[in-house]
C-alpha cells in the first residue's frame, strides 16, 4: 500500500512538473510571437537554466531566445547567455553542436572597451575599439565541434545519421573560410582562441606562400 502510494505522489509530481515546462515554453512561444520580445525573452533565460528538458526543446528555446535579443538590440548578451548554456549542459554534444553553428552564424562584429568584448553596436562607449570576431568565433567553434565529435562517440543513443550531420557541419565550419584551397593546409591551433580583431586569415589577396625550394 505504500510503494504504491508513493508511487502514485511520484506521478502526480512528475505530470505537474512536465505540465509546468510545456506551459512556460507555450507562454514564451505565444509572447515571442506576438511580438512582446522583452517578456518572452526573460522567460527563454529561464527555460534554458532546465536541465531536466531535451537537447531538442533546449536548441529550439536558443533560437527563439536569440531571435529576441536580435530583436531586442541585445546581441552584446549572446555570449554570455552561449557559455552560460554549454556549462549548463557540458556532455549534450546535440546542444553543443547546436551552438556552435549558431556562434558560426552570428554577428561577427563588436566594441571592444577596457578589456572587455560587446558583440553589436547597440551603443557606443568611450574608449571604444571597433573590432571583427569573425576568426575567434571560427576557432572557438571548432573547439565545440571537437568536443561534440568526441562525446557523441562516447552516446549510445546517437544514431548514424545524427553523427553524420554534426560532422557535416563541423566539415563546413572547417573548410567555409578557405576559398583558396592552399590554405587547407593551415593547421588551426584549438588550444586558444587568437585575439579580438585578428585578421590573419582573412588577408586573401596573396597567393599561395613558397620559397626557394
Amino acid at each position: 500500500m505504500l510503494k504504491s502510494l508513493i508511487s502514485f505522489l511520484l506521478l502526480v509530481s512528475l505530470s505537474t512538473f512536465c505540465q509546468t515546462n510545456t506551459t512556460a515554453l507555450d507562454d514564451a512561444t505565444k509572447l515571442y510571437k506576438d511580438g512582446n520580445y522583452a517578456e518572452a525573452y526573460a522567460k527563454y533565460k529561464v527555460i534554458l537554466e532546465d536541465a531536466s528538458l531535451d537537447s531538442k526543446t533546449i536548441n529550439n528555446a536558443f533560437d527563439s531566445a536569440m531571435g529576441c535579443q536580435s530583436q531586442l538590440g541585445k546581441d552584446e548578451e549572446f555570449d554570455g547567455i552561449m557559455e552560460a548554456l554549454l556549462k549548463k549542459r557540458p556532455k549534450d554534444w546535440r546542444v553543443t553542436t547546436h551552438v556552435a553553428m549558431k556562434l558560426f552564424y552570428s554577428n561577427h562584429s563588436g566594441q571592444y572597451v577596457d578589456g572587455k568584448f560587446y558583440r553589436g553596436f547597440r551603443s557606443r562607449r568611450r574608449g571604444t575599439r571597433y573590432v571583427n570576431v569573425t576568426l575567434r568565433d571560427r576557432v572557438r567553434a571548432l573547439q565545440l565541434f571537437y568536443e561534440a565529435a568526441r562525446l557523441s562517440e562516447l552516446d549510445k543513443t546517437a544514431t548514424n545519421l545524427e553523427r553524420q550531420e554534426m560532422l557535416s557541419n563541423f566539415a563546413q565550419v572547417m573548410t567555409n573560410q578557405y576559398p583558396q584551397v592552399w590554405r587547407l593546409q593551415i593547421l588551426t591551433d584549438l588550444s586558444k582562441l587568437p585575439d579580438y580583431d585578428s585578421t590573419e586569415i582573412y588577408e586573401r589577396s596573396s597567393g599561395m606562400p613558397i620559397d626557394e625550394n
